[in-house]
């Protein structure tokens, strides 16, 4: 059973403890993980809650009614790792990363109704990619893009940038870099943003510096060698 809680925070009481979804065969986890890892997006009259595979969904924060929900945003999290990418709100639209070893995308969602607006799958060959090597659990970040935005993330063996009123990829780089592990621990952190560069970290300790505008890589530090 997975939840939303709401504590007041002044006195620490409970307000709300809402049961939000069932699950009748939830998949193993590691202990350093829980099933309602992915935090929170909250704005003035909504929070939207995300348990990664298990479901989606908004609710009210005055009366924590259940306004709408999603239970198809399925991947494959693998046994033994589980659900971490956060949701993320642009605009009207709620963004969530969905990279599981069977299937990896970005879907925007409408943030009234929870319809889909557009979904794009992630553009990397991964039929040769180990399953575990498919996985990442980033969030993405707005940026500027001259004159307009763009929603820079992590995904597996790349980082993406998307057009976020269309979800159109607008560049990608791609990195190889061998895991010395066989479970799934794909990157993790979520890109920043200075002075036109973009610097993400990989899942193996390779720090990436890239050009804002084209994803051209500027350079790239392993930290396991430094």
């Amino acid at each position: 059973r997975l939840f939303a809680v709401c504590v007041e925070r002044d006195s620490g009481k409970i307000l709300h403890d809402i049961h939000v979804f069932n699950v009748k065969s939830a998949m193993s986890i590691t202990a350093a993980n829980t099933y309602a890892t992915p935090t929170p997006v909250i704005e003035e009259g909504r929070v939207y809650v995300h348990f990664g595979t298990y479901g989606t969904a908004c609710l009210d924060t005055a009366t924590g009614r259940i306004l709408w929900s999603r239970r198809d945003l399925e991947c494959d999290h693998e046994k033994g790792a589980g659900p971490a990418s956060s949701p993320f709100l642009v605009g009207d639209f709620l963004v969530v990363h969905v990279d599981g070893r069977d299937v990896q995308y970005v879907v925007a969602l409408n943030k009234t109704t929870g319809e889909t607006v557009w979904k794009t799958d992630r553009s990397i060959d991964y039929s040769k990619v180990p399953v575990h090597q498919r996985k990442a659990y980033g969030m993405p970040v707005l940026i500027p893009r001259g004159e307009k935005t763009q929603l820079v993330g992590v995904g597996g063996k790349g980082v993406f940038s998307y057009d976020p009123t269309t979800g159109k990829e607008l560049w990608k780089h791609e990195y190889d870099c061998p895991y010395s592990i066989s479970y799934a621990a794909g990157p993790r952190c979520t890109p920043t943003v200075h002075d036109n560069r973009v610097y993400a970290l990989g899942s193996e300790g390779n720090f990436l510096c890239l050009d804002a505008n084209n994803g051209k890589l500027l350079w790239e530090k392993d930290f396991k060698k430094m």
